[in-house]
């Protein structure tokens, strides 16, 4: 793999936590609303354990069909416009692991759905950050190639039935650092995960804008 680490925890900005929560960028957490966003920080600080890898993969697009990755047909022709002239891609695979998930369905049961919404919401915004994080280190790895913009797994063009082929791809090609699967309905197991690619293109030739 390009990159991988297990157990990453990310500096989630409070915007971002926010954004999760369905709370505006500039209201105030105050009160039982900053009580349990202390709490649900300092729960997955400590029993958290979130993870990512990442590896390049050949890619063809195929304008009429979608794109293939190393030899697996994946998306439709949406994708494929998207991801128009690379040269590879890097699948990219991130989760909050399964802690978060299992505290929530706990509070949950437990009749406190206060303390659900929180940390449920804390583990999405901690795949947010863990997308940014491999983004941001496959630029620097990237060199002089093109990254283009990360396009998630369900997002325009790129349907959930590729969440199994997807996983099986993974699979085959590398140890994660953690455990994911694909369920029957497309979802991902920990919930709180996310795959997603990222398009190469070649880099401009030394003297024609390169770095």
């Amino acid at each position: 793999m390009i990159a991988a680490e297990r157990n990453f925890h990310p500096t989630v900005a409070e915007e971002t936590f926010k954004r999760f929560l369905r709370c505006p960028p500039r209201f105030p957490f105050d009160g039982p609303l900053g009580e349990n966003a202390r709490w649900a920080r300092q729960w997955f600080a400590a029993h958290g354990r979130p993870w990512f890898g990442a590896l390049e993969l050949e890619a063809e697009v195929r304008p009429d069909h979608g794109l293939r990755v190393d030899g697996t047909d994946m998306g439709t022709p949406t994708l494929a416009a998207r991801f128009s002239g690379v040269a590879s891609v890097v699948l990219a695979a991130v989760s909050a692991g399964p802690e978060a998930e299992a505290e929530a369905t706990a509070r949950w049961q437990a009749d406190e759905p206060d303390r659900y919404f929180f940390i449920d919401s804390y583990a999405s915004a901690v795949v947010s950050e863990l997308l940014r994080e491999v983004t941001r280190r496959i630029e620097v790895w990237a060199g002089a190639r093109t990254v283009l913009p990360l396009h998630c797994l369900g997002f325009r063009g790129w349907p959930v039935t590729d969440t199994v082929p997807l996983v099986d791809l993974l699979r085959r090609r590398a140890a994660l650092p953690g455990r994911l699967e694909a369920l029957s309905s497309g979802m991902l197991s920990p919930k709180k995960s996310q795959l997603a690619l990222l398009g190469l293109r070649p880099g401009e030739p030394a003297g024609k804008g390169g770095r």
